[in-house]
C-alpha cells in the first residue's frame, strides 16, 4: 500500500511512502523447509513527464525492512548420509534495505482512477540476510485511487 502526492500542486516532484507485505514458503525433498515474513516501507520521490492523464514516470527510493526469517538446516555427523540427519529449526529476524528506481507510465483519469505499469531496478543497499543475487529488474503493475 503507497501514497503518492506531489510537493505543492504546480509541481511535478512529488513522493511516495508506503507499507508492504510479503511471505514466502519453501519445502526441500529432504524435509530442510524454510520461511520469510516480510515487513517493508518504501520511501521515494518522483517525477512525472506530461500534462495530461497520460505521464512518464521517474523516480528513487530506499525500500527498508524487517525480515521474520524461518528455517532448518540439517546437522550431520561424521560418516552419516543424509536421510539420518537431525534437524536444527531457527528463527531469526533480519534487517534488509534496497535502493530503488522506477521508470513507467501512469494513467490517471478524470475520476481518479490511476493505472501504473513499468520496470524497477533495485540494488541491495545492507543487509543482515543471505541474498542471491544483488540487483534486480523487477515489473511493477499498480491499480488506485487519485484525490
Amino acid at each position: 500500500m503507497n501514497f503518492d502526492s506531489r510537493f505543492n500542486k504546480d509541481t511535478a516532484w512529488g513522493y511516495r511512502v508506503g507499507f508492504g507485505f510479503g511471505y514466502y514458503r519453501s519445502n526441500s525433498f529432504f524435509g530442510a523447509n524454510e520461511s520469510s515474513r516480510a515487513y517493508t516501507i518504501p520511501l521515494g520521490v518522483n517525477y512525472l513527464v506530461g500534462k495530461n492523464k497520460h505521464q512518464l514516470e521517474v523516480g528513487v527510493g530506499v525500500n527498508v525492512g524487517l525480515y521474520n526469517d524461518h528455517y532448518t538446516i540439517a546437522r550431520l555427523e561424521k560418516n552419516e548420509v543424509m536421510s539420518d540427519s537431525k534437524f536444527d529449526y531457527k528463527k531469526e529476524n533480519n534487517f534488509g534495505a534496497f535502493g530503488f528506481a522506477t521508470l513507467g507510465y501512469r494513467y490517471t483519469a478524470r475520476k481518479g482512477f490511476q493505472f501504473r505499469i513499468g520496470v524497477t531496478p533495485a540494488y541491495v543497499l545492507g543487509s543482515n540476510r543471505e541474498t542471491k543475487n544483488k540487483f534486480v529488474l523487477a515489473p511493477y503493475i499498480s491499480f488506485g485511487k487519485a484525490f
